[in-house]
């Protein structure tokens, strides 16, 4: 049996599908409220995983850097050249194919373990939880 101690965040981030993925209707660039879930789990032997305060501050390190950006793949921002310090602080260029919530959701997963890792924190994430909407969400589980 595992425990898991679960946070949630939110953010606004606007966002275009720059390939024909089948997404017709977000080749344009639009925004969304994100929530984000966010479970980690650790082998601490009472069933206790980590202070919540300290998980929202641990994850906020990486949400923030998202919210009121248009979020952009870094292929684009290297063929357009906004990715250079300072052309607009507004745009963040991420390192994924495509702005999708599939790949947002992977992107969170990836910071947010790096920076479990360089802290040697005894923590692990297991679930990523995004909602792109109220009734719409992608989930990624890291095992």
């Amino acid at each position: 049996m595992r425990v898991l101690a679960c946070v949630k965040l939110s953010f606004a981030a606007a966002h275009t599908i720059t390939r024909d993925i089948g997404a017709q209707a977000c080749s344009t660039v639009h925004g969304h409220n994100y929530v984000v879930e966010l479970c980690f789990t650790s082998e601490n032997p009472l069933p206790w995983v980590y202070d919540f305060k300290k998980l929202k501050l641990l994850a906020r390190r990486v949400i923030d850097q998202l919210d009121h950006k248009l979020l952009l793949p870094e292929r684009i921002c290297r063929e357009s050249r906004v990715e250079i310090p300072g052309v607009d602080p507004s745009i963040l260029c991420i390192p994924v194919d495509e702005v999708t919530a599939e790949e947002l959701a992977l992107y969170i997963a990836k910071e947010i373990t790096s920076l479990i890792s360089g802290e040697q924190l005894k923590i692990s994430l297991v679930k990523v939880r995004l909602y792109e909407s109220d009734t719409s969400f992608v989930e990624v589980e890291l095992l």
